[in-house]
């Protein structure tokens, strides 16, 4: 009765509360599972993981030169490198194990379920710090983010691609939700999960290291540990770790080498800069005067906030591709919160996010290859923007966001 009423009291909000995520939930189904408007990209990284849990099967590394399977060569494809550390393994031989279809179909129903997890959490997340600040958020603010979320085109892009970066985001912000709630065994297990693209977890590993949330850190250490073990029994510990890094150079050879198309889709400061001929070596003084920012200000940061400077800061600094933008979940929930008391700023922050999604084949269309990676000055001005709001707030009234519930 009470909820029902508190429904009915929301009025309006209550409605769009609903109605934004489900109409996002259509694009989503449109454009990603059912892939209205695409021609080609079903299921590349489907491949991909099929095909070297296909060889993990038969006992070989799938690390190294491009090659295939034949399981999956049996059937018409052709598998691309491959770079996942040696913890992934058990999850893509029980993968392997499926017929295609079913597997592609295991993926499909990962991601998805991934993305609603995603979106729930970060809209749970400004919930509760909303409240933590004495300032309870109206229940349409949540749901705007939690559509923009489901209904990114990176989003879809990963659910048609079958790639693995919404299962990474919602397993990063799930391990910083539960280490915040003080569960810190299952933050460390999710933490574990999300090292499967170990540039994404580093930093936030680190800062909890840092922070000494030792259980945490100890719980996901364990946990790669024991995802590693089949593999490590299967080709040796020292050789498991010098298989990957041998698949991590190969990796970087096909693609920058082989095809470099493949560039476009690639994502950082380093990659900005070099299409503009300039050095990346400024890249690194650039990111460690943010990070620096960061730890000087974390006590005006809230949880969300940190995390989504650290996603934020390794999309930027660290190798990463247009689909990996769905990491950025939590900076437009920390951004939401943020300008909520100032409408211009909240519309600047919106309208450079929707400028993000901008098509990139729409943009080289009409702009042409200088803008190529628009999208990087873009997210490093929301990045910017996020901690020039801290450092203000901070100023005026330093409050211990930062702190984990107690």
């Amino acid at each position: 009765m009470m909820s029902g009423f508190k429904w009915q009291r929301h009025g309006q909000g209550a409605k769009i509360a609903l109605a934004l995520p489900a109409c996002a939930f259509v694009l989503l189904v449109l454009f990603g599972v059912i892939g209205l408007l695409r021609t080609e990209g079903a299921a590349f990284d489907v491949r991909v993981l099929y095909g070297a849990g296909a060889w993990y099967l038969e006992g070989i590394s799938p690390y190294g030169i491009p090659k295939t399977a034949a399981k999956l060569h049996d059937i018409g494809l052709e598998m691309w490198v491959y770079a996942y550390p040696p913890h992934l393994s058990p999850f893509l031989m029980l993968l392997a194990s499926l017929s295609f279809a079913w597997a592609r179909a295991v993926m499909v129903v990962a991601n998805v379920a991934a993305c609603l997890a995603l979106a729930f959490l970060v809209a749970r997340f400004m919930q509760a710090e909303a409240r933590q600040s004495g300032r309870p958020v109206e229940p349409w603010l949540p749901a705007v983010v939690a559509a923009l979320i489901i209904g990114s085109p990176f989003t879809a892009h990963v659910v048609w691609l079958g790639n693995t970066s919404l299962l990474i985001g919602a397993a990063l912000v799930g391990a910083w939700w539960f280490d915040r709630e003080r569960r810190p065994v299952i933050a460390g297990i999710l933490l574990a999960l999300a090292s499967i693209k170990p540039q994404f977890a580093l930093l936030p590993g680190l800062w909890l290291l840092m922070e000494r949330r030792w259980t945490t850190v100890f719980t996901a250490g364990l946990t790669v540990a024991a995802l590693s073990a089949l593999h490590v029994i299967q080709f040796g510990p020292i050789q498991s770790f010098r298989l990957w890094l041998e698949g991590l150079e190969v990796y970087d050879l096909v693609v920058d080498q082989l095809q470099p198309h493949a560039t476009r889709g690639r994502m950082g400061v380093d990659v900005f800069l070099n299409s503009m001929h300039i050095t990346d070596i400024v890249a690194i003084p650039l990111g460690l005067a943010i990070l620096t920012v960061l730890w000087r200000y974390r006590t005006a940061l809230s949880r969300l906030e940190i995390l989504a400077s650290l996603c934020a800061f390794a999309v930027l600094f660290l190798p990463s591709h247009n689909y990996d933008l769905v990491l950025l979940a939590p900076l437009a929930g920390a951004l939401a919160l943020r300008t909520r008391s100032d409408a211009q700023l909240a519309w600047v922050a919106l309208t450079a996010g929707l400028l993000m999604m901008l098509p990139q084949r729409f943009v080289l269309l009409f702009a042409g290859e200088p803008l190529t990676f628009w999208r990087v000055p873009v997210l490093l001005f929301l990045q910017v923007l996020l901690i020039a709001l801290t450092v203000r707030r901070y100023a005026d009234a330093p409050i211990p966001f930062s702190r984990a519930k107690s």
